[in-house]
């Protein structure tokens, strides 16, 4: 099953404890570090005991110096503030409280702690577990249309934003059946006669 998502961006950073001298290979060239942060998707309005941890982020330099991780921006230390954290010594990164798409602030920056490494992105996604109901551009929808149009908040383009139409009730309720609606397009037609035309305005 395919879900949309939306993205969360952090920039991490972490920081050696210590002084300790760049990280060389046994030529005596330096070794390029790299932070290890696997792929991380959290469904949206999950009920999961909070603090819920999601990830462990980790600098590839960890067996050689004692790394210490932070999080800064919208999420972490400013509004909504606190929705993510991050354990400082192992880089374990929770959320707080249950995520809605279409709430989340998509951005945060980094704020160095040292100068051990460089602060990089990490991205979060967010999937689209379908909560919002389609609604009509007017409601009774009154007239006489060939196809109904809809506004869905879910995320357009994904099976989550899928909508399929069919006719709860017709005024006047006899005779039954009058109209027929496509389920996928929308399109409305007269399904049986005694339609009066001069009643459609």
């Amino acid at each position: 099953m395919e879900f949309s998502s939306s993205d969360v961006h952090f920039k991490v950073v972490s920081d050696g404890e210590s002084s300790h001298n760049p990280v060389r290979t046994r030529g005596g060239g330096r070794r390029k570090r790299d932070w290890v942060i696997p792929p991380i998707n959290v469904a949206e309005n999950v009920r999961s005991p909070f603090p819920s941890p999601i990830v462990q982020i980790r600098s590839s330099n960890d067996n050689a110096v004692k790394m210490l991780y932070k999080i800064t921006g919208q999420g972490a230390d400013q509004p909504p503030v606190g929705r993510f954290k991050i354990e400082r010594n192992t880089g374990w990164l929770s959320v707080t409280e249950p995520l809605d798409r279409e709430h989340i602030y998509a951005h945060a920056k980094a704020e160095g702690m040292g100068l051990s490494e460089e602060p990089t992105e990490i991205i979060i996604n967010v999937i689209d577990m379908n909560d919002n109901k389609p609604h009509f551009s007017h409601n009774p929808f009154l007239g006489c249309v060939p196809k109904a149009a809809e506004i869905d908040a879910d995320e357009p383009g994904q099976d989550s934003s899928d909508i399929l139409y069919s006719i709860r009730s017709q005024d006047p309720a006899l005779p039954s059946n009058l109209f027929f609606i496509n389920p996928v397009t929308g399109d409305t037609q007269v399904a049986a006669p005694g339609l009066d035309r001069e009643a459609c305005v």
